[in-house]
């Protein structure tokens, strides 16, 4: 099963797209976007030395009715 790391943080969400991530986006209580990416080894080690692991979250449920961002 695939995992998903989420942020709530639209500029990370930005800035992993900046460096090759693509992204999915979902809302959650009508208004709230959350950034959605698929959880791979280098995204994950990206994340761990150039970002706030507090801003993300593991899922392994992908919500649909986002858009896709690459």
């Amino acid at each position: 099963m695939k995992k998903f790391i989420k942020t709530l943080n639209k500029e990370t969400a930005l800035a992993l797209a900046e460096r090759g991530f693509s992204y999915l986006s979902e809302k959650i209580n009508k208004k709230q976007e959350i950034y959605v990416f698929v959880m791979t080894d280098e995204l994950s080690k990206l994340i761990n030395e150039n970002f706030t692991l507090s801003d993300f979250f593991e899922d392994d449920v992908l919500r649909f009715g986002g858009t896709y961002v690459c």
